[in-house]
């Protein structure tokens, strides 16, 4: 199956695209692949959606806690999603320092 969609002025194949799950801070959570050729597609948003949370319990929550879920072209999120992805926490949170005794 060969679908397109159109994304930052462009028509690009939808298996080229990834859909990134954000943080109502904005900080990037997760990232699937839009996938219409396996078993089980990721072709919608909700499908990207239930890749991340198996339950609508579950979805709904989240989604009333800020967290949104964006397509985009592997460009797009190699470029600006990736890099974020390496950090290893939420610059937004507020952390309390621990202090190791080597």
């Amino acid at each position: 199956m060969n679908l397109m969609v159109e994304l930052e002025g462009k028509t690009v194949p939808l298996a080229g695209c990834q859909y990134v799950l954000w943080e109502a801070c904005g900080c990037p959570r997760g990232v699937t692949y839009a996938s219409p050729d396996r078993p089980d597609p990721v072709i919608t948003e909700d499908d990207a959606w239930k890749e991340f949370f198996a339950r609508k319990r579950e979805r709904d929550r989240v989604q009333r806690e800020g967290l949104r879920m964006e397509l985009m072209t592997h460009e797009r999120y190699s470029r600006e999603v990736y890099p974020l992805m390496l950090k290893r926490a939420c610059p937004h949170e507020e952390t309390e320092a621990v202090l190791v005794d080597d």
